[in-house]
């Protein structure tokens, strides 16, 4: 796993009535840079919108590639300072090929505060799904998972995604997430 890229990790309890501690993992399969803009667009927002959205205290970011990258060693304080830190190390992700999602998985669910991982996907063969399940089906104590893939192929100079969530652990329904607007240059 390579080296943390957050300068001053820490852990603590956010006031109010915010709870729980969210990990996102993402990822681009074929290492497509096109597609992989569109994730990191899709979890800098989902950052912005944390605390809006979802009732956590805590994040961190986990990047797969050829090798699982983790932002901090364990998930920190939500605040938009730390929000901003993590934004500006995703937008220096560069795309490669050879994702195991289920291994950057399994370095997120390491970290014993993590209630619930987002992975972040260009696609969701079969294959990789399986090899997901078997990992959850190892442990039945492991916190909530989502996955959230792109429904299409984008082309160059596509500015916008249509992206799915399947609720894995525990297993639910899916759902189509609207059109996002996502702006980045290419």
């Amino acid at each position: 796993m390579s080296s943390l890229h957050h300068p001053s990790c820490f852990c603590s309890r956010c006031p109010g009535n915010h709870h729980g501690a969210v990990t996102f993992v993402l990822g681009a399969l074929d290492g497509d840079p096109v597609k992989l803009n569109l994730l990191k667009d899709y979890v800098s927002k989902a950052l912005h919108n944390l605390v809006n959205g979802l009732r956590a205290s805590s994040f961190n970011v986990i990047y797969v590639s050829d090798e699982v990258s983790k932002w901090c060693d364990r998930t920190v304080t939500w605040t938009p300072e730390t929000a901003n830190q993590a934004i500006s190390w995703i937008r220096t992700l560069t795309c490669d090929s050879g994702a195991d999602p289920a291994e950057a998985l399994a370095a997120a669910v390491e970290d014993p505060s993590c209630h619930m991982v987002y992975l972040v996907m260009d696609a969701l063969p079969p294959r990789i799904l399986q090899n997901i399940y078997n990992f959850l089906a190892r442990d039945e104590n492991t916190c909530s998972v989502n996955v959230v893939y792109l429904l299409e192929e984008p082309k160059d100079w596509q500015r916008e995604g249509a992206f799915r969530t399947i609720n894995l652990k525990p297993l639910g329904s899916s759902n189509k997430v609207k059109e996002l607007e996502l702006y980045f240059t290419t």
